[in-house]
């Protein structure tokens, strides 16, 4: 692949900051703690990281690869990407399901007021939310094995 000097999909920021820092696929999957050819995927466009992985993928690159979102739809997307958080887990977080929050999203449904103004707190108090957030993914997971 060429060096992508103008970077537009996360394949080629995912490229450009690898060929930059000067390191293997192998390097970079081991930072990310995916395997070399998921880096290969990743990297060829194939395929875009997961939620989970995205999140990895964003701290690696050091930025958010995507168009800074203009809209109230498109932060809270930025945000549940940058936090890993799956629509489910961002929707137990509001005690609504993930289907809605996917609503919220793609623009199909605008929240109520007070939804909003408690969404907008939530992203403003970082650091308390995220450690929320592991632990929803905990009660969530265990919830998963335990069917």
């Amino acid at each position: 692949m060429p060096y992508p000097h103008n970077p537009q999909t996360v394949a080629e920021h995912l490229l450009k900051v690898r060929l930059d820092l000067k390191l293997t696929k192998r390097e970079v999957a081991t930072r990310l703690n995916v395997t070399s050819s998921t880096i290969s995927t990743w990297e060829n466009g194939k395929f875009e990281p997961d939620v989970r992985s995205m999140k990895m993928v964003i701290s690696f690159l050091g930025y958010y690869p995507f168009p800074e979102p203009t809209s109230w739809q498109g932060k809270v997307r930025q945000y549940r990407q940058t936090h890993g958080l799956t629509l489910e887990e961002f929707g137990h977080l509001l005690g609504v399901d993930g289907a809605t929050i996917w609503t919220w999203e793609n623009e199909v449904y605008m929240p109520s007021k007070e939804t909003v103004q408690k969404i907008d707190k939530i992203i403003e108090s970082e650091p308390s939310i995220v450690l929320r957030a592991e632990k929803i993914r905990e009660v969530l997971s265990a919830k998963c094995w335990s069917k």
